[in-house]
């Protein structure tokens, strides 16, 4: 590896959990290497998060690629994520960059996952290729990280880890998070629009998520009228927008609820975390937010990796309620026995949101 690199090219396909926790190391290498331009490759419903992951004013890339080329940030001119057609035209663009250093920071999966990484590599052409080498998958890496198939660390700290590997010396754990002040006016004209006026604490509920990691409805709605009962609070629901929906479901309730889920953009969607008094969430990348902006919150985790993937803030601002099942941690979107999930209770959740109320 070159120095003094004049391109990086950093790949993270993840999610936008995976975008947050990716930052601290971004920011360190961009603080390594000033000099350096800073290239990324992510989804374009994740990407946008990266540009509040700095601190006021920091910049952490210098440009943001957006492997679908949907609706993203700088997307490939007519390239499509599912296309040949649209991989290839990917391909010349990533190359054109001319990257000295690529630098995946996410976990290999499976095999299949292995050998489509190592053509993309391969095909991009950068002569230092760095990532995790999990359970053996990342054997096309010049620099390997070494990673169990579920982890022994935080994600935060694997993605530090590698760029240590690469000469970083230093780095900030902290996820940065910046909310923007349009952003904050944005939404609160949102939530005047629907009833809620400065003076109202705020409970956010994010029952999304995929299939096997959602608590059920029921569940939280029985922990929000127990809230809603004791705190007089109002509840504002937070999702994708495929799951507006289960919004919609969640807002008969017999309490005061607003359906935020599929109608804010991610700038609006931090703010109105910001403004909730406690965030009450599946495993998801909206947790990562709560965490990173400093929000009491309580995540149920079922099977997730919990030791990558536990929110990284402060234990005095969160609980994280978890009865690990026996097949837990698993990969599954969907499960028919949700065990790990269906153990959780009202009881133990209330509780927790009780102690980060109080």
């Amino acid at each position: 590896m070159k120095k003094n690199p004049e391109n990086i090219l950093v790949l993270n396909l993840g999610g936008l959990g995976d975008l947050l926790l990716c930052t601290p190391a971004l920011r360190a290498l961009r603080n390594h290497f000033p000099q350096s331009r800073i290239f990324l490759l992510a989804f374009s419903g994740s990407a946008g998060v990266v540009g509040f992951a700095g601190k006021k004013g920091e910049q952490l890339v210098h440009e943001i690629i957006c492997a679908d080329g949907i609706g993203g940030i700088r997307p490939v001119s007519g390239s499509s994520g599912g296309s040949c057609a649209g991989m290839l035209r990917l391909i010349r663009y990533l190359r054109s960059k001319k990257p000295d250093v690529l630098i995946n920071m996410r976990s290999i999966g499976s095999w299949s996952g292995s050998w489509k990484m190592a053509c993309l590599c391969f095909a991009i052409g950068a002569g230092c290729r760095a990532g995790r080498n999990t359970a053996g998958r990342g054997w096309f890496f010049n620099v390997k990280l070494p990673e169990t198939h579920f982890g022994d660390m935080h994600e935060v700290d694997y993605n530090i880890e590698l760029v240590k590997m690469l000469g970083v010396a230093k780095a900030d754990r902290t996820v940065f998070l910046q909310v923007d002040e349009e952003d904050r006016k944005h939404a609160e004209e949102f939530l005047s629009e629907n009833g809620i006026s400065g003076k109202d604490d705020i409970i956010g509920i994010n029952p999304g998520g995929p299939p096997a990691k959602r608590w059920s409805l029921e569940n939280f709605r029985a922990v929000a009228a127990h809230l809603h009962m004791k705190r007089k609070s109002r509840f504002i629901v937070t999702g994708a927008r495929e799951e507006a929906e289960l919004g919609n479901a969640f807002c008969n309730s017999g309490f005061p609820v607003v359906n935020a889920a599929g109608r804010t953009d991610i700038g609006t969607l931090i703010a109105l975390i910001e403004r909730c008094r406690l965030y009450i969430t599946n495993d998801t990348g909206s947790m990562h937010l709560a965490a990173a902006l400093g929000i009491p919150l309580v995540a149920l985790f079922g099977p997730g990796h919990i030791n990558k993937f536990r929110p990284f803030c402060l234990e005095t601002s969160c609980a994280v309620v978890y009865n690990k099942a026996d097949c837990a941690p698993c990969e599954r979107r969907i499960c028919d026995m949700r065990k790990c999930m269906e153990s959780i209770t009202p009881d133990d959740v209330i509780g927790a949101a009780e102690k980060l109320l109080e």
